[in-house]
């Protein structure tokens, strides 16, 4: 599983950013622009379209995804100059401005910079681009949005939304089977004796290699 680490890594970000691969280099038109970004535009623009309370947070696992995410977003009319594109050296400067900034409404970044020491409750919708590899992980990336509000006023979010893009037919689908395989495990430990845990099956823990992504992806 490591030796193919660093493949998947780029496969993933194809897979958010195929224009911005060697690979991609022959595509041309819409085809430069991925599903998922495509699908994480009209996310965006419904939510805020719809003036739920609370802002969005993208999460991706690989910077050229965080970045292809920023600038599509920036060329949907609608959302164009509301989107921070998160750096870990600007971290306080960007967090102060989601929180107090009206005219900011969506943060794009890297989880592994976002999910931790951050004030992030502004946010009542987390966007995943690049689904994680653990229960963990997810559980403390989702805690961004789950955390309440305390203040004078309370918490004005009356629901938080928490969406996962994946693109069919991709390393996403067997990514995802590995994180649900392991969560069903985890929680079935966690709540032991529990009538509603005992009913789940726990699938068959498989190894992230090269046979299983093909054999998942016909």
């Amino acid at each position: 599983e490591n030796i193919i680490t660093p493949y998947l890594s780029r496969l993933e970000e194809f897979c958010c950013n195929p224009a911005g691969d060697p690979l991609g280099v022959s595509l041309t038109g819409d085809d430069q622009v991925s599903p998922k970004l495509l699908q994480l535009g009209k996310i965006c623009l419904e939510h805020i379209q719809s003036k739920t309370e609370g802002k969005i947070l993208v999460f991706t696992n690989q910077i050229g995804s965080a970045k292809a995410a920023a600038n599509y977003l920036e060329t949907i009319p609608e959302l164009a100059g509301s989107i921070i594109h998160y750096k870990a050296s600007e971290k306080e400067t960007h967090a102060a401005t989601l929180k107090n900034d009206d005219t900011k409404k969506i943060l794009v970044g890297v989880g592994t910079s976002l999910d931790t020491g951050l004030n992030l409750q502004s946010c009542s919708r987390l966007c995943r681009l690049e689904s994680v590899w653990t229960p963990g992980k997810k559980e403390q990336g989702d805690s961004r949005v789950h955390r309440p509000v305390v203040s004078a006023t309370g918490d004005k979010r009356k629901e938080v939304f928490i969406d996962t893009i994946v693109a069919n037919g991709t390393i996403d689908i067997t990514k995802m089977a590995l994180l649900i395989t392991k969560t069903i495990s985890v929680e079935k430990f966690k709540n032991a004796g529990n009538p509603h845990y005992d009913q789940l099956e726990v699938p068959t823990m498989f190894k992230m290699s090269m046979e299983n992504i093909f054999s998942m992806n016909d």
